[in-house]
């Protein structure tokens, strides 16, 4: 797959973008905290970003499906600089509250308009049998953004309010040139499978009978759902523990470390074992990494940090999978489908997870969002039939 020159050219600009991405979204909460002195305005505002994408995901898979995917991938990349130009002007004007508020929405449409609109794409410029070990690809290239991300933001806010956003800006610019150079590629848009108009329902009908798609469907928002709260319980921990700033950024750090790493390996296993043997045994490990979390401060630190590295073994096949097996026709829809029901779920958990830890306490809390995840684990295991699935 790298020997194609517009597949260098995507991830040559989404790894840079990737990174912008990490360090507006760490930056926002703080600069939109520093300069209204609000804290209420800094949570609503940071909560737009994600309130758009669940907002306009469904749409915008729709439009990802009747328009040139690569059309879209430019468009988004034009409207993230101007996103990113917004926040940079709101540090300095009277109404920055209005500006931030716009600009998070614009910047969470644009985010969830190039993932869908990336992910349709590349069934067009990788081979089938290649889909798994792109997405494992894509799986390193997040990482890479979480590991250097918040560490940059951090560095350019000790320049000024404005930098993290004039870096975003810059990255916007890099993927805009990046996407531009991609030649056009003639693919026929549509099949039997519909007429004229996308409709969300199509999607949702062919996803249903798709045991195995629909299964993943279904247990990626719950696996989710248990990672985010575990997620924020051991953060709650550490900083009740007494972590200082500087070890919760080497423990974030560590964490993209090891996704990057386990991205690496599922890249090396994808071609060489059994998909559906590999989706099953990183669950199995992947559960294991969270009840790791119920011990002490130290078992929390390890149990993360390992299911930074088991993540990946888990996306690259079912991504790969999932691009594999649905309709060109239809990967703007179900990808949406699938991405928005998976973020509804993640908000939820974070709330939940808080109100938990501070009335029943971190273990109850960590035992709670397991409990979940091994039922639903189980379920997905059964009832999917995910061993038999290839790729």
């Amino acid at each position: 797959m790298w020997t194609s020159k517009n597949y260098r050219l995507l991830m040559a600009g989404q790894t840079v973008s990737v990174i912008g991405n990490q360090v507006t979204s760490f930056a926002l909460l703080l600069v939109v905290f520093h300069v209204t002195g609000s804290s209420a305005a800094a949570g609503v505002i940071s909560g737009l970003c994600v309130l758009s994408m669940v907002v306009f995901g469904l749409p915008i898979g729709q439009v990802v499906d009747r328009f040139s995917r690569l059309y879209i991938l430019r468009l988004s990349a034009a409207v993230g600089i101007v996103g990113s130009l917004l926040c940079v002007w709101a540090t300095e004007v009277d109404f920055s509250v209005v500006l931030f508020c716009f600009a998070a929405v614009l910047l969470g449409v644009v985010s969830s308009a190039f993932g869908t609109a990336e992910r349709a794409f590349l069934k067009e410029i990788v081979e089938p049998s290649l889909l798994a070990k792109a997405m494992a690809v894509n799986q390193g290239r997040y990482s890479v953004g979480v590991l250097v991300g918040p560490l940059l933001a951090g560095m350019l806010l000790s320049v000024s309010d404005q930098a993290p956003f004039w870096v975003d800006a810059v990255s916007f610019v890099w993927v805009l040139c990046c996407v531009m150079l991609i030649r056009p590629i003639a693919v026929q848009q549509k099949t039997g499978v519909e007429g004229e108009r996308p409709l969300l329902r199509t999607a949702w009908e062919w996803l249903v009978r798709q045991r195995q798609l629909c299964a993943i469907g279904w247990y990626s928002p719950l696996m989710n759902f248990s990672f985010a709260g575990i997620t924020t319980v051991s953060l709650l921990s550490l900083q009740y523990a007494a972590f200082d700033s500087l070890h919760l950024g080497l423990y974030q750090a560590a964490i993209g470390l090891a996704g990057i790493c386990g991205a690496y390996v599922a890249g090396k296993l994808v071609s060489k074992v059994a998909a559906g043997g590999m989706i099953v045994a990183s669950v199995v490990f992947f559960g294991f990494s969270l009840a790791l979390t119920l011990g002490g401060v130290w078992c929390v630190v390890v149990g993360m940090v390992l299911s930074g590295f088991v993540l990946p073994m888990f996306n690259s096949p079912c991504s790969g999978f999932f691009i594999k097996s649905v309709p060109h026709v239809l990967q703007g829809r179900c990808t949406a489908l699938f991405s928005t029901s998976a973020m509804v779920m993640m908000p939820i958990a974070h709330m939940l997870a808080g109100v938990l830890f501070e009335s029943v306490g971190r273990v109850p809390a960590v035992g709670f969002f397991v409990v979940i995840f091994v039922l639903s684990s189980v379920c997905f295991v059964k009832i999917g039939q995910i061993s038999t699935i290839r790729l």
